[in-house]
């Protein structure tokens, strides 16, 4: 009896072996795994670091219907030299005096470096990330995102974000424009 009939006449032992050897690996492995994770969640709750994790990222629309305020969170855009957009956003000019003073001038400090940082705006925090290029001429889309963070574990006192990378819905270019730069927002 040569090996080609063996393994005709016993096909299925050999299916049932090979399939009860998988069995077994893919319980190990499962096995290994759960035991992997509990170690690792272990360890983190024994750091009592904070454990902030991303729930949700949301688009705002802008209300025409009511009176712009850059303070009520809606979604509006501060302008500084020609605007080549004329959506129906709200727009300010960037020298209303509904602008914090300082706030345009903190803008153009990072212009030009692909930068991105925390700052403060109406006593909020506010994530900024300029690709502006230049100081004469450049939008600000205020209030457009929100970020919402659930942290699981220690209380934050600061956080630090080294990139962050942006992916823009273009034709031309399908690669992400990322910002360099240590973030920090101190409580």
């Amino acid at each position: 009896m040569n090996v080609i009939d063996f393994i005709v006449e016993n096909n299925q032992s050999i299916c049932n072996i090979f399939t009860a050897i998988s069995t077994i690996f893919t319980a190990a492995i499962c096995f290994v795994t759960c035991k992997t994770y509990n170690a690792q969640f272990k360890q983190i709750k024994a750091q009592e670091l904070p454990n902030l994790k991303v729930l949700t990222i949301n688009s705002i629309k802008s209300d025409t219907g009511k009176s712009p305020s850059l303070y009520d969170g809606s979604y509006c855009r501060i302008i500084k030299g020609e605007n080549i957009l004329r959506d129906t956003i709200p727009e300010f000019e960037f020298q209303n005096k509904q602008i914090e003073h300082g706030y345009i001038e903190e803008i153009e400090s990072h212009i030009g470096n692909n930068e991105t940082y925390f700052t403060y705006f109406g006593g909020k925090p506010f994530l900024m990330v300029i690709h502006a290029s230049s100081k004469e001429q450049f939008i600000v889309d205020h209030s457009n995102v929100i970020i919402n963070f659930h942290n699981y574990e220690a209380t934050i006192s600061a956080l630090s974000i080294e990139s962050f990378s942006v992916y823009y819905k273009s034709e031309k270019n399908t690669e992400p424009i990322t910002f360099q730069g240590n973030i920090y927002i101190i409580k």
